[in-house]
């Protein structure tokens, strides 16, 4: 896989460049290959051979750095995250290209750098997105794989190695580019199955764009920092997969998500009332007790609502099905318009008599 991504920049080395991203708390043992994304283990590609440059270090712990400007302040600015191609070497990498304009890069500073992270950051989270899907769970965040970008310790930083062929050197770039939400819970995601779904991309049509933004909101629901935050992530995901294109109701919804679920019409009711529960129900006595209404419109905390966390972990792997059934099958259909796959979730409604 990787001799697939050297032969990328062969083709058209002044403007594709390769880049090794460092991943946290993620094991794995073999190549993974996922789209053009490659994902490989420690120590598993030599990059002393794409000739890594170091980065310019302050020469004492106690030197101002108010006294460095232009390449030498951006060079230092790296090394001061503790980043280099040794630390690269014993973790485990996410490669892949990108468009990159040479001249204009080596023109640049530290800010730029940062943009840059966030943006090959952004690209190779997309991967992860799908990886995310197929192998971890709203209820257990520790399996999380961290950061694409970061490593064992970096906190808010993350880091680069990109490699331009003409000059047949690399550099590398680090600084603290992550504004929020880093895991720690747990030791991270052991990489052990290979991922068969192919990786959406804009152009395969229509409903591709609607998973790639869907896929990107599952991973948000997964990184909530408490379950209140986590179960309006979850809403907020299914009500856009319900219809990306505009707000409605919870009553107009439902059936756009359970007809991917349900396989009778037995249990597309009893679903549908299960729905009501989670969004808009009133009791007996005309007391609200639909969670979504309790959580967004009464400013309850899902712990009280849900006190048992058994019961909490029952509920975000309910919600995950729901999210999973219907991503799957705009996985498998993703060359579809979305007038099509409206059409196909008609036919899925009509055939549970509904």
């Amino acid at each position: 896989m990787l001799n697939h991504l050297l032969n990328q920049v062969a083709c058209d080395p002044e403007n594709t460049k390769l880049v090794f991203m460092p991943v946290s708390r993620l094991l794995v043992e073999s190549v993974r290959s996922i789209g053009d994304v490659c994902i490989i283990p420690p120590g598993e590609v030599d990059l002393g051979k794409f000739r890594p440059i170091r980065n310019k270090e302050l020469s004492t712990s106690n030197q101002n750095i108010t006294h460095y400007a232009g390449q030498d302040l951006r060079e230092i600015m790296t090394s001061l995250t503790g980043f280099n191609h040794e630390l690269l070497a014993d973790t485990p990498l996410v490669v892949f290209t990108t468009q990159l304009d040479w001249e204009l890069f080596l023109d640049q500073d530290h800010e730029s750098d940062i943009r840059l992270l966030r943006r090959l950051r952004a690209t190779a989270e997309r991967t992860f997105d799908l990886i995310r899907l197929h192998c971890c769970h709203f209820d257990f965040p520790g399996t999380l794989p961290g950061n694409v970008g970061s490593w064992h310790g970096s906190g808010a930083f993350l880091g680069a190695m990109i490699y331009t062929r003409p000059d047949h050197e690399s550099y590398l770039i680090a600084g603290e580019a992550i504004e929020c939400s880093i895991v720690t819970k747990g030791l991270g995601l052991d990489l052990d199955v290979d991922i068969t779904d192919k990786l959406p991309e804009s152009a395969d049509g229509e409903v591709a764009s609607v998973a790639i933004h869907g896929l990107s909101l599952l991973s948000d629901v997964m990184t909530a920092n408490n379950d209140t935050i986590k179960f309006i992530r979850a809403m907020i995901l299914l009500e856009f997969l319900a219809n990306p294109d505009e707000f409605k109701n919870w009553k107009s919804l439902k059936g756009n998500i359970i007809c991917h679920c349900a396989s009778s019409k037995t249990h597309y009711l009893k679903l549908a009332h299960r729905f009501k529960e989670l969004t808009s129900l009133k009791d007996a006595n005309d007391n609200q007790i639909g969670i979504r209404t309790l959580v967004v419109h009464h400013g309850r905390f899902l712990d009280d609502i849900v006190p048992d966390s058994d019961d909490r972990r029952s509920l975000f792997r309910e919600l995950q099905i729901y999210a999973s059934s219907v991503l799957g099958d705009m996985l498998a259909n993703a060359t579809m318009s979305w007038a099509e796959f409206e059409e196909l979730r008609n036919i899925k409604k009509n055939s549970l008599g509904v």
